[in-house]
């Protein structure tokens, strides 16, 4: 592999290890987009405080072979339910097959509207699966963190990476082929007191 022959190079989502794939987890669903997914549930619970107890992550089939699911699972201290929240993560111009490196680019999404355009035929049922309580597209996003985020922690873009950072992860890849499972869990935390608890934790 010649990484200077690529003018763009962008790693695939499919190379994202499973540890990468929490970091990111943790930089979406931070302090401040619990507090966002709490109030959303004050409907049902006025007291709930923001104190989460449980979470977990699994990585979801999406029906395409560039894209996948990410399904994060929460539970807080004041209600006797859990909360679903996840994005998908897509390619753009190629699948699972093509771990080459090229001017790739790539999404992050929400699972809603990813689907949504489809609602009217077999693949927009999809949706329900994953049965989302509070969607990414609520979470607030800021731009200039998140692409700092994208760069340095995750190193999207970078010419100077080992080859083995645009290897594929295996459990990403075998989503996808014939007869394996179509979820598989990266992460389980219970009695998650603090950010900072579940920061030591992640890593």
């Amino acid at each position: 592999m010649n990484l200077k022959k690529v003018k763009y190079p962008s790693r695939n989502i499919f190379d994202l290890t499973n540890q990468e794939i929490i970091r990111l987890v943790d930089f979406l669903i931070n302090q401040s987009n619990l507090d966002r997914i709490v109030h959303s549930l004050y409907s049902e619970r006025k007291s709930l405080t923001r104190d989460m107890i449980y979470r977990k992550i699994e990585v979801n089939h999406a029906f395409y072979d560039w894209a996948y699911a990410v399904i994060v699972t929460l539970k807080f201290s004041d209600l006797d339910k859990e909360v679903k929240t996840g994005f998908i993560l897509a390619n753009k111009g190629g699948g699972v097959s093509e771990n080459e490196l090229y001017e790739l680019d790539f999404q992050i999404s929400s699972i809603k509207g990813f689907f949504e355009p489809f609602q009217d035929v077999v693949l927009g049922m999809v949706y329900d699966q994953y049965q989302i309580d509070f969607d990414y597209s609520h979470l607030l996003i800021y731009i200039k963190e998140f692409y700092e985020f994208l760069e340095t922690d995750l190193q999207m873009w970078n010419t100077n990476l080992a080859e083995d950072r645009y290897a594929s992860n295996p459990q990403l890849v075998g989503l996808y082929q014939e007869q394996q499972r179509e979820t598989y869990f990266i992460q389980e935390l219970t009695e998650i007191g603090d950010k900072e608890k579940l920061i030591q934790l992640s890593k």
